[in-house]
């Protein structure tokens, strides 16, 4: 998976639980009532705590951490190497 699509991915999880108001272990839900499937990425969003379990399979987003994660350091790609799909021209 490019990094783009894992980047595009990584921001759903982090809107649907915000907009789930799942924010809070009080507010956790479950990954299917959010609409997210339990992807590597989501993994990934749990391991580094962006997102914790909280009770009976249901998680929140961590705010803070998620915070932290977009203000981190960004990846940029050299100039030229970028190329597309002639399907997307």
């Amino acid at each position: 998976m490019s990094t783009i699509l894992i980047i595009a991915q990584r921001n759903e999880y982090l809107q649907k639980f915000a907009s789930a108001g799942a924010t809070s272990p009080a507010h956790a839900r479950s990954l299917r009532s959010v609409g997210c499937h339990d992807t590597f990425v989501f993994r990934d969003l749990v391991s580094t705590g962006v997102i914790q379990p909280a009770h009976d399979d249901a998680f929140y987003l961590n705010e803070p951490a998620a915070r932290t994660l977009l203000k981190g350091p960004r990846r940029t790609l050299p100039a030229g190497k970028i190329t597309l799909n002639s399907s997307f021209t």
